[in-house]
């Protein structure tokens, strides 16, 4: 996708700088003075305003070491970097808290959420209840955890074919047309994998216990409160996910049921093994007929005519040092959107597997780094927030489904194979994706549960909501520790549930542009534009596009599925 030359990685002209956290500490006092001997609601806001841009500082430095550890977790001083600021940010977190508190009181307060949004509001009164200074150790040691976790998974590497691979570099191998090569890798990978798999259950169930036990400090019942409140999840419950969990099982399941029996009658085989799920065609699933530059320069010519925006670029990022596309052990094995909001620029980071996947990856990095692209420079936006997790997910699921019209110079004759073999994967995905939600709601809300017993569970689940998998003797797979390869919610618990909630949108998205492209395009453009205003259900509301909790919206994207696959 990159040649070497291209490739810089950030920080390598300017190393992470550690800011002077007193520093820090007494511009955030200020801004508390400021905003409580405020006279005008005009004063009240320039305070918010200074804080916002404290914040922004030192977001985009701990956005750097991010980056910097996410590139290399097993750097010494990338780690040191990394720690440092994990250890900053509860420092940042307690002096948040007391402006967090001044705002709440304010006397200005409808006026600071007539001008910043009530977003931000909400997000005030969340941070008061779960970043309290009694969870702080709490909260270190799940920083310590998660980050041990992250670098057990990044380190494994594969024996294959008398070379050391990343898991991540290993997917153009499990997609190959040749059935011996795909059964080959995945027992490559699954020893590999079985080799640190009980370090990782052991992370996981003292991360389990950890939070568990902020939880209780807090004053919950459990960490799935927590989890909820740090996803932004402020306008729908844990019982419109369980009910979200039954109508995927109830309608999708089926339906993925059927997509597997006609890919084994494509493929010609009795029987689909696990290794033969990546693999959609017998001659091998479509990859880019376009490479290098030219691959490159027909993304962003599909990106303007879909938006018509001119000013978006990939291209502009490449040389700008701003991505990393590059496949490595040590690196995190997920793509990933990097916010540095000071700077208004946003870093992309993925693994390059020479398959589909590099598209897949690629367009879903763009549609969020597009997005947050308008969101900074909306001139009707004083100072814009980050988006919440579904949102954050919606324009990453969402670009890649509309620009399908547009990818035809990059497939060639493959591109209606291409377009079919995305559909289906997004719709295969949400099973797998349920079944990963409903085992964090087990674990958090049953924090005694053992090892073993957390294992059984995921096996359990596995025969719910993917009745078809067939893992050989696959021993790392068979064992029930399927939940090990989702670093993502290992670190941020619930996110999978926040992916199901994006995908169906997007899929709904998707199911309006078959018939009126127009419209889906102001959507998607409108949703861009007044992401971190609102939390994702009023952001869809004002929108008038119905709501993925809504169980019609899952029916209405299971039939357009049905018909688009001529299933």
């Amino acid at each position: 996708m990159t040649t070497p030359d291209r490739y810089r990685a950030i920080g390598d002209e300017n190393p992470v700088v550690r800011p002077n956290m007193d520093q820090v500490a007494n511009q955030l006092r200020r801004a508390r003075l400021h905003l409580r001997l405020a006279l005008n609601a005009d004063s009240a806001i320039h305070a918010v305003k200074d804080m916002q841009q404290v914040v922004r500082q030192f977001r985009t430095s701990v956005a750097e070491a991010d980056i910097r550890f996410a590139q290399d977790t097993l750097n010494t001083q990338a780690e040191r970097d990394y720690i440092f600021f994990q250890d900053a940010t509860r420092q940042l977190e307690h002096h948040l808290l007391q402006f967090q508190a001044a705002l709440l009181s304010s006397r200005y307060l409808a006026d600071i959420e007539a001008a910043f949004g009530s977003y931000l509001v909400k997000l005030c009164e969340a941070s008061t209840r779960i970043h309290q200074d009694r969870t702080l150790d709490e909260r270190q040691q799940e920083d310590r955890l998660t980050r041990r976790y992250r670098q057990l998974y990044s380190s494994i590497t594969v024996e294959w074919q008398e070379q050391k691979s990343s898991l991540s570099a290993m997917t153009a191998a499990c997609q190959d047309p040749d059935r011996t090569i795909r059964q080959q890798a995945h027992l490559a990978i699954d020893k590999s994998l079985s080799l640190r798999a009980g370090e990782m259950d052991d992370v996981l169930d003292e991360l389990v216990d950890c939070r568990h036990q902020m939880a209780v400090q807090a004053g919950f019942s459990s960490f799935t409160e927590i989890g909820y409140i740090r996803l932004g999840r402020f306008d729908y419950t844990i019982e419109h996910m369980n009910a979200i969990h039954e109508d995927v099982r109830r309608y999708i399941v089926p339906l993925a049921r059927e997509i597997r029996h006609l890919q084994r009658k494509r493929l010609k085989v009795e029987h689909l093994h696990e290794y033969d799920l990546t693999c959609f065609f017998p001659e091998g699933n479509p990859s880019a007929f376009l490479q290098g530059d030219l691959y490159i320069q027909s993304i962003d010519e599909a990106i303007r005519q879909f938006t018509e925006e001119k000013d978006f670029s990939i291209r502009d990022m490449i040389d700008s040092g701003l991505t990393d596309f590059e496949a490595r052990s040590g690196k995190i094995p997920h793509s990933q959107m990097f916010f540095l909001p000071h700077d208004k620029k946003t870093y992309l980071m993925m693994q390059e597997t020479s398959t589909h996947q590099d598209t897949n990856s690629l367009l879903s990095l763009t549609g969020q780094a597009f997005a947050y692209s308008r969101i900074m420079n909306n001139p009707d936006r004083i100072d814009p927030l980050r988006p919440d997790s579904e949102t954050h997910l919606l324009y990453g699921a969402a670009l890649p489904l509309l620009l399908l019209p547009h990818l035809k110079p990059i497939f060639d004759v493959r591109h209606d194979d291409y377009a079919a073999m995305y559909v289906t994967q997004l719709l295969l995905k949400l099973p797998e994706l349920c079944l990963l939600d409903v085992f964090q709601h087990e674990i958090y809300r049953n924090p005694e549960m053992t090892p073993q017993q957390r294992n059984r569970l995921w096996r359990i689940l596995e025969k719910k909501y993917l009745p078809d998998l067939d893992l050989d003797d696959a021993s790392f797979m068979t064992s029930g520790r399927g939940w090990q390869m989702s670093v993502r919610d290992i670190e941020t618990p619930f996110s999978a549930g926040s992916a199901v909630l994006a995908d169906l949108t997007a899929l709904e998205l998707w199911r309006i542009s078959l018939k009126n492209p127009a419209r889906a395009q102001r959507h998607f453009l409108s949703l861009c534009q007044a992401g971190g205003s609102k939390s994702y259900m009023s952001l869809l509301t004002d929108e008038n596009l119905p709501l993925p909790i809504d169980p019609d919206t899952l029916k209405r994207v299971a039939y357009a599925g049905c018909d688009a696959l001529s299933l």
